[in-house]
């Protein structure tokens, strides 16, 4: 082992052998840094002896160039001649027991992330040229997201997963629909080139021989900016792998307690339902998490985060195990580090139990996270989906319509289809609807109304990939984005631009759908007719009336109350033949709301809405 000692020369010797005196690393950070004339080169192995690293710098010498420790398990050294590009991996001996090569968990790109054979890269994070400004983040309120999967969402079959590079050709698709974030499926280095992500092997290194590596990450982010589109990263620390990871028993260390070694949880709190779950009580485990968050706002740019199944972050089995405090209490650090790193960003949980204290804040004993994913979609396809319009509970709709996270709608992601819907074989909404044939009439229409209410409801609302075109196929890690549905349902497509430009109030005319309150108050089981009204608490002036119909019959006059008397005119209907040649154009173009109280509202209007439609009224 060598010792630190302040008379040493800063750096070390190319072809420095066993038991010749090393330097330690002189440069701060973790991993490999490089710097003009060599790399350092930092590492924690507590149960290690020794520590070298063995690269393309010393034609791969096991014992070449030794680390020094520094205390706490921490090891490091500096290499000169070392550079950018060149592979390593760190080789640590243990007393008694075999050699151990491992990659490096700091590495920002591998070679691939196979456990034998994949190597780390020496790789500058700040050589990128953004060339650009500051991106200016739109609100969270102001949100409107669509979420994408970066092998699916612009490849062609066969061969190899698309790319950063490749889906940035298709971004101006999203743009120009008026979205305004891409939230993207973890693209953290995984086994094999084709991955829902969901299965991350090295944390800090972005998948390099199937998506681009991280400079393709950059350039993708960079893009996304150009169109006025925010970046969400989804982010899995619930748990890691659980094939192919490195940091298994990473410094040769394990035990019956804690099988995967330094990194891991004990027996008791190891297995999460997908894999190997993190050790959040260690201090230097913890770190490396806070560590991986903060890159993401530091060195791509990205503007805010999803974290998966935040339930298994804090609990062993999504609230049914071992509760892990110190899980809930590295969710706190995160979401403080992000805010403090990059203020403005997004912090987004998803977890299994919609637990509101996760959106509470730190001081109140919550997580501090701002929004997190919402049970909205469960009940809206269940209705939806029912065959029967006697079926439909129109009271189950309300109450997905109005529920919030402590009485705040900016706290909650909304949304009919998410990944996690229509993974694993599970059917697109449209397959739910006719599963004999998506793009029927019927799934039109009522996956439409689905949109239409999504788009009018508190919240932010958020759909996933292909769905403004109506894609049928369930989502597959294997499986292309048809984009010639684009073409072929443009008028689908067409009305997803315009509830997103009615969402943002591109008009200038729908203000209060951008506001934080609801009203409903017709809901009427008989006729499947639903009423509410949509405005913003401090500027109630701008309140706009949705009409739902949730039956297959036209409806040519509905009583509906209104706030105030005068003309309403319809900004938005959903049985338009704008959507569908053959929808049946029924609606009220506008109607003049007379002193007739109604529904608990001092004015009425009689009102035609088309079968499965939505109609938006303002004045």
């Amino acid at each position: 082992m060598c010792h630190f000692r302040k008379n040493l020369l800063p750096l070390l010797a190319l072809g420095a052998t066993t038991g010749l005196l090393c330097a330690q690393g002189s440069r701060p950070g973790m991993g490999s840094i490089p710097f003009q004339g060599g790399v350092t080169f930092r590492v924690w192995a507590p149960h290690a002896t020794s520590v070298f690293v063995s690269g393309d710098f010393n034609s791969w010498l096991q014992t070449a160039s030794p680390l020094v420790l520094e205390g706490n398990g921490v090891w490091s050294g500096d290499v000169t001649g070392a550079v950018v590009g060149q592979s390593y991996r760190y080789v640590i001996n243990r007393s008694g027991a075999p050699t151990v090569t491992k990659r490096d968990p700091y590495s920002r790109v591998v070679t691939d992330s196979n456990y034998n054979t994949g190597n780390s890269l020496i790789y500058d994070p700040n050589a990128f040229a953004w060339d650009r400004p500051a991106f200016a983040r739109p609100a969270l309120k102001d949100l409107v997201i669509y979420e994408m999967h970066m092998g699916t969402f612009a490849d062609a079959a066969g061969g190899n997963p698309g790319t950063f590079a490749s889906a940035v050709t298709r971004l101006d698709a999203v743009s120009n629909l008026g979205f305004n974030a891409v939230e993207i499926l973890p693209v953290t280095e995984f086994i094999s080139n084709f991955s829902s992500g969901y299965n991350p092997a090295d944390q800090l290194s972005i998948e390099n021989q199937g998506y681009g590596g991280p400079d393709g990450l950059k350039g993708f982010v960079r893009a996304c900016h150009d169109r006025g589109l925010a970046v969400i990263v989804d982010i899995v620390h619930n748990h890691w792998g659980p094939w192919d990871l490195s940091t298994n028993q990473f410094d040769g260390w394990s035990s019956t307690d804690y099988p995967g070694g330094i990194y891991f949880y004990d027996a008791a709190r190891w297995n999460s339902p997908w894999g190997p779950r993190p050790n959040y009580s260690d201090a230097m485990v913890r770190q490396y998490i806070l560590d991986q968050v903060t890159m993401w706002t530091n060195e791509y740019r990205v503007d805010g985060f999803r974290w998966d199944s935040t339930s298994n972050i804090y609990n062993t089995n999504s609230g049914t195990g071992l509760d892990l405090p110190d899980g809930w209490s590295l969710l706190q650090a995160a979401n403080a580090a992000v805010k403090q790193s990059s203020p403005g960003s997004y912090t987004i949980a998803e977890d299994l139990l919609n637990n509101a204290t996760l959106t509470a804040p730190v001081a109140a004993g919550g997580a501090g996270f701002d929004a997190q994913w919402h049970y909205f979609a469960s009940t809206m396809r269940g209705e939806l989906s029912k065959t029967s319009d006697v079926s439909v509970s129109l009271a189950n709709i309300r109450n997905a319509l109005t529920a919030t996270f402590n009485g705040n709608y900016q706290q909650r992601i909304i949304y009919t289809e998410s990944h996690n819907e229509v993974c694993c074989d599970q059917p697109r909404l449209t397959a739910l609807i006719d599963p004999a044939d998506p793009a029927s009439w019927l799934a039109r229409k009522k996956s439409m109304l689905g949109a239409a209410i999504l788009f009018t409801a508190p919240g932010i609302p958020m759909i996933f990939q292909g769905q403004e075109f109506l894609e049928s196929s369930p989502f597959s890690e294997y499986v292309p984005l048809h984009w010639q549905f684009a073409t072929q349902f443009a008028a689908v497509r067409k009305m997803y631009g315009d509830l997103v430009k009615l969402r943002r109030n591109l008009t200038g005319r729908t203000a209060g759908l951008a506001g934080d309150s609801i009203n409903v108050y017709q809901v009427d089981e008989a006729s499947k007719v639903m009423v509410f009204s949509r405005f913003d608490a401090a500027t109630a002036s701008a309140r706009l009336i949705a009409a739902a119909n949730f039956s297959g019959l036209p409806l040519q006059s509905v009583r509906v109350g209104f706030p105030r008397p005068g003309v309403w005119t319809t900004r938005f209907n959903s049985d338009s033949k704008m959507y569908g040649s053959d929808f049946s154009g029924a609606g009220s173009v506008s109607v003049t709301a007379t002193a007739t109280p109604f529904a608990g509202m001092p004015y009425s209007a009689t009102v035609e809405i088309g079968p499965y439609s939505l109609i938006l009224l303002a004045q």
